[in-house]
């Protein structure tokens, strides 16, 4: 399923990590045509996780994007993989329910996230299945639910990373 989250919607939450760049292109929130247009962007961000520019010299100067793949693969922390992938999620979980309205089925949406990483338990809960006799009241009283569950993943989960972002933690 097509992402729906941008670059610009996940650094308006979080710092960029070449973690994130990694990530992102994995998952198709990034574009490899993209990605020397956003480290020229978010240069300063970078250059302070390699202490030096040369990463980006480097980027402009690949003769590919598999190069500048390769590049950005050789930056990242890979410890941090699995906190970029939370990233991602949360960014896109959080860019459907605040555009909730220009989407018809939400829910659809969130199981195809579910998919798309794994399975992930952290959103399991937001995942809509309906075992029920009186199908359309149980609808609306699921819906309800996940909604209101979706809320609190949200202000959980970008608690948790917003911690993980402060650069004293």
């Amino acid at each position: 399923m097509k992402k729906i989250a941008t670059i610009k919607d996940f650094t308006g939450l979080f710092l960029l990590t070449f973690s994130d760049l990694l990530v992102g292109i994995d998952f198709d929130f990034i574009r490899l045509d993209d990605l020397e247009m956003i480290a020229t962007h978010h240069h300063d961000t970078l250059a302070e996780l390699t202490h030096s520019s040369d990463f980006l010299v480097d980027l402009v100067l690949a003769d590919s994007p598999q190069i500048q793949l390769q590049i950005i693969t050789k930056l990242a922390d890979l410890n941090q993989l699995e906190i970029s992938k939370r990233k991602w999620l949360y960014v896109e979980l959080r860019y459907l329910y605040d555009h909730i309205q220009d989407f018809n089925n939400p829910l659809v949406r969130i199981e195809a996230l579910w998919a798309d990483f794994d399975y992930n338990d952290r959103i399991k809960d937001l995942i809509y299945y309906m075992p029920a006799e009186n199908i359309e009241q149980a609808k609306e009283l699921g819906k309800r639910n996940i909604f209101n569950k979706w809320r609190v993943y949200l202000d959980r989960e970008g608690e948790a990373l917003s911690a993980r972002n402060d650069p004293a933690y």
